[in-house]
């Protein structure tokens, strides 16, 4: 899952059966849950 504008190309590759994983600095949650488009957290959030 890609998060990016739909104008930007980006190019991924990986070794097969494997998933990518998203990692971060966990003072950045703080940050990016307090944004005004905190919302779009739940876009990645398995249901």
């Amino acid at each position: 899952m890609e998060f990016s504008p739909d104008d930007q190309v980006v190019i991924t590759s990986g070794d097969e059966d494997t998933e990518p994983v998203y990692v971060t600095y966990p003072h950045w949650l703080a940050a990016t849950e307090s944004s005004v488009e905190a919302h779009r957290l739940d876009d990645f959030r398995e249901t």
